[in-house]
Formats: structure tokens, sequence, C-alpha cells
């Protein structure tokens, strides 16, 4: 079990390491192409949340840590997480008027978090 406990993690950190390496070097291209790099941030924040289930002893958080590092299982849940923010977060913006006609706009964002429960069928 020790053993088993060491190898998953040394796999996940190593896996987690170079998977954030790439991450982080897509979101710098974005950035600098002038693109929001909205859904690489949501892979790094998997993967992220990957190396800490890696660390967390225990054999399902090291299987759910693992598929979460598999580029392939990443994106369905990347895919399935924006759904599922796409139908409980509502944001809207406004830019409020400035005191001063010389002071940029200022943009700001209110979000609200709303619980939808489903209709039984």
């Amino acid at each position: 079990t020790f053993s088993l406990v060491l190898v998953t993690g040394f796999v996940g950190a190593t896996l987690a390491r170079a998977e954030g390496l790439k991450t982080m070097q897509q979101i710098q291209r974005d950035m600098a192409e002038g693109r929001m790099p909205g859904d690489m941030l949501l892979q790094g924040a998997m993967i992220l949340v990957a190396g800490a289930l890696l660390v967390t002893p225990g054999v399902i958080t090291d299987v759910v840590g693992l598929m979460l590092l598999v580029p392939m299982t990443r994106h369905a849940a990347a895919r399935w997480s924006m759904a599922w923010l796409r139908r409980h977060v509502t944001v809207t913006s406004a830019t409020p008027p400035t005191g001063v006609p010389s002071d940029p706009p200022r943009r700001y964002v209110a979000s609200r978090v709303s619980r939808v429960e489903r209709e039984e069928e």
C-alpha cells in the first residue's frame, strides 16, 4: 500500500508538472495573441486539483487525480464543468459613471450563483 501511494504520487507529480507546463505555455501564447485563455485557465485549475488529489492518500483520489491529468478525460471534465457553470452561474457587467470626466471607465463584474433544481419527469 505504501509503495502504491509513493508510485502514484511520483507518477502524478511528473504528469502534473508536464501537463501544467504545457498549459502555461498555451495560456501565454493565447495572451500574446490577444485571446482570453478561459479554457486553458480551467484546464490549469483541473491540473492543480489533480495534483492535490494525487498527494491526498487514497485509491479513489489517485484514480480521479490521474484521470484529470489525462488530456482526453480532462477535456471531457472541462466541458461538463463549463456546462454546469453556464446553468448555475449568471454573470452581469456594467460600467458605472465616473466622478471626473478624465477618469478612465472602470468595468465592474457582478456574479450570482443560483441552484437550479431539476424537475422530475
